[in-house]
């Protein structure tokens, strides 16, 4: 009888005869999602009525709108956000699944004693295409009057637009000095300074005490510089927050100005993370040095690493991408597999939330003085009242407890597997110049390609766990890849590598291979190895900025063993350097700072535009080298004695009618060979006859289409083979 009643019952539903509840039912499935609109709850949007009130009310009912709502703020407007009393964070998004909050490119106007937008407890929410400023700035900034080393301080004079330091505010944090010409720190001069007291001098005048370990310092300070001073509002939220979720996208939002913190912070997150088209910069036009004081992107203790993507940063005060894990010690031991925890970040009683351990998780132990390390060790259990307290699968022998504290060298750590953003991807971001790192990683298995980092006062990449000083961070880099990145006029090296022991010996930095980066730099040595082993190193290109030659040597390895060395031969054979594409069509004819010459009509393509949209992917990466006409591209390269090969694929453009471009391979003015790839558009390969060089000499490879007429050929992959 129910078989029945259900076949009855679906026979009315194909008829459209309904009983009204199942009348509201179907409807309710095939509504269209929820558009809510910011305005509709009383938004003005005009950058001077408060729309706190009108966005909190608009978020509650995008919650109970449910998946599919999108909640949207109208283009063009600045909605201004004054003190929300029942939050930290102006848009607060708790709890929430599949919704969408749409800025339309809207300002939020936010107050620094407020940050700007959290996801917590989330699934599927994308938050994007916001511009976010504060009101007043987080920050004051001055020009130094007065410099006195004798006295231990120097004076400032707030400028136009900038806020006094407001009155009763007794501790200023760190602050930095900025050439104004070169609108960075000068790399000759103390990257922060520490006030220890100030006075007033006079109207939005000021006399800023130095600490003790900074006094001689102000000698390389002048009159005239720029001083930046944070302003602290209220504690450090991050302005962007996200926590304890998956599958998030944070996409499109730029970052002005921020309240003194994180720029963004992305940690203890369950599920992957999203972070796409981020800019972390200075407002143009603005008289303003810095974008924000911390880091841009700051991740910690997330179960699978995040995506960053497609972002921009500039003008930091710290490090734009900085990836670790809190590093845990036992504060107590309670039995021999049994032990009550502790980290510097986070409540001194974990939560759900807040906890670094679970059930189930792979812990190594790492033991500083002696570089040793055992592990993974599984949770066993962790106690429901007290979840610091957690119990081991088995025993752990001479743990040394500690508190997380500076100067610590000899307590035992504690490091998540499972937690520590493995598996992350940081790809196709421009860094340029800031105070300190572009990308900081003290995690594993991770994915660092396509980058643009110039200028930066740091290291380009740095690779490394810390601990004794101010910051613990962990574990050890490993098993990471660093492809086609481009990294000029770093400060610090381009690429260092380093893990931090007890002993020289240890080598727990392991795993890492750098191959086909191109880097410009200012010293002897592009990559930096210490206390690391199983390093690759192949086809990058490395070169001084002072004279563009090559540089021979390019590594510099300390305690350092099994390190694979292969120099370049061919630079960007792949066509996969970032190239400047002002139009953002996906192409470039004669692009600039890459190390082809280009003709007129050569130059680089991204897959999917207006000239390769007709073709499949191209065999390596995303773009191909563009030949149109007659058009031609050449490098010289640098070949031992030997006899070698031109290897290659090549295709037709497909979406402009059958073509019969035809291409000829020459090295030192010799043809190699010509090719005519099919009329279908698939990339087919192609190997030159071989060219034998007597002597060690610099030849020039040249790949050059012949038929002077509109089509168009594009190459990718192209090898030089030593036979």
């Amino acid at each position: 009888m129910n078989v029945i009643k259900k076949k009855i019952c679906f026979s009315f539903v194909l008829a459209g005869l309904l009983v009204p509840s199942v009348q509201a039912f179907v409807f309710k499935i095939n509504a269209p999602p929820a558009r809510l609109y910011v305005d509709d709850f009383g938004a003005v949007g005009d950058g001077m009525q408060d729309d706190i009130s009108a966005v909190v009310a608009s978020i509650e009912a995008l919650r109970d709108a449910g998946p599919g709502a999108i909640l949207e703020f109208s283009s063009g407007k600045t909605y201004k956000l004054g003190m929300r009393p029942d939050s930290n964070f102006q848009v607060d998004l708790q709890g929430m699944t599949n919704v969408t909050v749409e800025g339309n490119g809207a300002i939020l106007l936010n107050t620094p004693y407020r940050a700007s937008v959290r996801m917590q407890h989330c699934d599927g929410v994308t938050v994007r295409n916001f511009e976010i400023e504060q009101a007043p700035l987080g920050y004051t900034q001055g020009i130094i009057t007065n410099v006195s080393p004798a006295g231990g301080f120097f004076e400032m004079e707030i400028m136009e637009g900038y806020n006094p330091i407001p009155a009763g505010m007794s501790f200023l944090d760190w602050g930095a000095v900025i050439d104004p010409d070169l609108r960075r720190i000068r790399w000759d001069m103390r990257d922060h300074f520490r006030p220890e007291s100030y006075i007033a001098v006079g109207p939005e005048q000021y006399r800023l005490y130095m600490q003790s370990g900074y006094i001689t310092d102000l000698n390389d300070v002048h009159v005239g510089d720029i001083y930046f001073q944070p302003l602290i509002f209220n504690g450090y939220a991050s302005n962007i927050h996200i926590t304890n979720s998956k599958d998030c996208l944070l996409e499109n939002v730029t970052l002005y100005s921020g309240r003194s913190s994180m720029s963004s912070r992305v940690d203890l997150n369950p599920g992957r993370i999203t972070v796409r088209g981020f800019k972390v910069m200075v407002r143009p036009g603005s008289e303003r040095f810095v974008s924000n004081w911390r880091d841009g992107v700051h991740c910690k203790d997330n179960r699978i690493g995040p995506i960053i993507e497609d972002c921009y940063f500039e003008a930091l005060l710290d490090d734009s991408i900085n990836m670790s894990q809190n590093t845990v010690m036992a504060s107590e031991i309670i039995s021999s597999n049994t032990f009550r925890m502790t980290k510097a970040e986070g409540p001194t009683s974990w939560t759900e939330d807040s906890s670094s351990m679970h059930a189930g998780d792979r812990i190594m132990v790492f033991y500083p003085p002696t570089g040793e390390y055992i592990g993974p060790v599984r949770v066993a259990s962790v106690d429901s009242n007290s979840r610091e307290i957690i119990t081991f699968e088995e025993p752990i022998l001479n743990v040394v407890t500690g508190r997380v504290v500076s100067g610590d060298t000899l307590s035992t750590h504690f490091y998540n597997l499972d937690m520590c953003n493995a598996r992350y991807i940081i790809r196709n971001n421009v860094f340029k110049p800031q105070r300190r790192h572009a990308i900081l990683a003290r995690s594993v298995d991770g994915i660092i390609c396509g980058n643009r980092i110039e200028g930066v006062g740091g290291n380009g990449i740095l690779l490394e766990n810390e601990y004794g000083g101010p910051f613990f961070a962990g574990p050890f880099p490993q098993n990471i890849l660093v492809s086609n990145n481009t990294i000029i006029s770093t400060h610090l090296a381009p690429v260092r590598i380093h893990s931090s022991t007890g002993v020289t010996n240890s080598r727990l930095a392991r795993n890492i291979e750098l191959a086909g980066n191109q880097i410009i730099g200012l010293d002897t040595s592009a990559v930096e190895l210490d206390n690391a082993q199983d390093v690759a190193i192949r086809e990058n290109n490395v070169f001084y900025e002072i004279n563009g030659t090559e540089m021979l040597d390019p590594v510099q390895a300390v305690d350092s063993e099994n390190i694979f060395y292969v120099p370049t031969v061919l630079r960007d054979g792949g066509f996969e350097m970032t190239f400047l594409d002002p139009d953002n069509n996906g192409y470039e004819y004669c692009p600039e700072g890459l190390p082809w010459t280009f003709s007129p009509l050569a130059g680089y393509t991204e897959s999917s535009t207006a000239y390769t949209s007709g073709n499949p992917p191209p065999p390596e990466g995303d773009q191909v080298l563009l030949l149109k006409g007659a058009a031609s591209a050449f490098q010289p390269v640098t070949l031992s004695e030997g006899s070698y090969t031109v290897a290659l694929y090549a295709a037709q453009r497909k979406n402009f009618g059958d073509q019969i471009q035809q291409m000829k391979v020459l090295l030192n003015g010799v043809s190699l060979g010509t090719f005519r790839p099919g009329t279908s558009g698939d990339y087919e390969p192609f190997e030159s006859s071989v060219y034998t060089v007597p002597v060690r000499s610099t030849c020039i490879l040249k790949l050059e289409a012949l038929l002077n007429i509109d089509e168009t050929l594009f190459i990718d992959d192209v090898r030089i083979n030593k036979q």
